[in-house]
């Protein structure tokens, strides 16, 4: 696109991100509303890109799943005349600063660029970036955005992606003070630190995939021992906790292996034992409970409690029980808080939680109900026990010094 082109695309998005805060801020409930991402950077594309919001919901109204049954319906009836309005994520008034501690990648990316539309001025604090949360953000590039990307073969995400992963990499390794807010500035750095790299062949998921797992094995070799070597591509399925994702893991045996068929089959999550190694030391410790013995053997090691109470803390936040219906149409598993509180129940017997079986995680698999109907008969009962979850983790955080 030319400047003048994105400029007016961009101009006419925040029309539209504006018109759309307006209507969702109507909600008693509603204290502000915020755009970020492509839209707040002014980096975006006319009729392909989306509006991401950012929510902030009173605490009377976080406590009443029947109010945000009646906020996601009005979020419906602007989704009609706004069909970009995609993915919105929503806060209790002490979320966002809970988050952004959490993880100052995020932090910081939301900080310089999260733009107020409608209600109360929201502060972000000032954290300086911790390498573990960009070695975080990394893996769920390639966990979700990435992977998504070579499913579909979308030749524009395949870049996107992973240029957004060199990203995360760079701010982890201290390549970088902060990490870029856009793509054009991740892109002219990526190509510049990074040479030789052909960035027009992000484009093809066989490049992008020798790109992007090369990033994840310079990672490993920085931060973890080194593995043994598989010969052959493995592949294994497993119900994921704790979220009950189904997942099927596509692991080649080095960067530049041909991806095979399943790696373009839905749910899949291609990665390299690097990359996988570094997802169960830094990004979720629950992966131990479905580890192949093939990988076990390569020198891979159990996560520590620490990592297990940290992912836990990660897992427990009150936003993943607002994601049905403002961010994505999935309805969360029950399994999460069973998972979780297992894990705490353990930790607190100062061992490693044994592995909830892969029976039990179908059984809770999210039952058919309504977004609706979870707001109002599921939710607040979710909520509670997520409360007192994070209440158990501070407690053995006090505990442990």
């Amino acid at each position: 696109m030319s400047a003048l082109s994105q400029q007016l695309a961009a101009g006419f998005y925040r029309l539209a991100a504006k018109a759309s805060a307006r209507a969702l801020a109507s909600s008693p409930i509603v204290e502000s509303v915020m755009v970020h991402r492509s839209v707040a950077t002014g980096e975006v594309r006319f009729g392909r890109s989306d509006i991401d919001l950012l929510m902030v919901i009173s605490r009377q109204g976080a406590e009443d799943g029947a109010q945000l049954a009646s906020l996601y319906q009005q979020l419906k009836r602007v989704r009609i005349f706004n069909p970009a309005l995609s993915h919105i994520e929503v806060f209790e008034p002490d979320g966002i600063a809970a988050q952004a501690r959490m993880d100052t990648f995020w932090g910081s990316q939301e900080r310089r660029t999260a733009t107020l539309l409608r209600g109360e001025p929201v502060e972000f604090p000032g954290d300086p970036l911790q390498p573990d949360h960009a070695v975080r953000k990394f893996l769920l590039w390639i966990e979700w955005f990435f992977a998504l990307a070579v499913q579909q073969r979308n030749r524009r995400n395949l870049r996107k992606t992973s240029l957004e992963s060199w990203n995360a990499c760079a701010a982890a390794e201290g390549l970088i003070p902060e990490p870029y807010l856009l793509r054009s500035d991740m892109e002219a750095q990526a190509q510049r630190l990074e040479s030789p790299l052909a960035a027009r062949k992000l484009e093809e998921p066989s490049y992008a995939a020798r790109f992007v797992f090369g990033l994840a094995d310079r990672l490993h070799r920085s931060r973890l021992p080194a593995l043994g070597t598989l010969t052959q591509p493995l592949v294994f399925e497993t119900i994921l906790a704790p979220l009950a994702h189904r997942r099927r893991f596509v692991v080649l045996p080095r960067p530049d292996h041909p991806l095979p068929p399943e790696a373009f089959a839905p749910g899949a999550f291609p990665c390299t034992p690097e990359a996988l190694h570094l997802y169960l030391q830094y990004k979720n410790s629950f992966l131990w409970w479905a580890l192949p013995e093939e990988l076990v053997r390569l020198g891979m090691k159990p996560p520590g409690i620490a990592a297990f109470l940290r992912d836990c803390r990660y897992y427990s936040h009150n936003r993943f029980l607002c994601v049905p219906g403002f961010a994505d149409s999935h309805l969360p598993s029950p399994a999460r808080l069973e998972c979780i509180r297992h894990a705490i129940d353990w930790a607190h017997r100062g061992a490693l939680p044994p592995a909830i079986p892969q029976e039990r995680m179908r059984e809770t698999l999210p039952k058919s109900l309504s977004i609706p109907d979870y707001y109002r008969s599921v939710y607040d009962p979710w909520r509670c026990q997520s409360l007192q979850l994070q209440e158990s983790l501070d407690a053995l955080a006090v505990a442990a010094g």
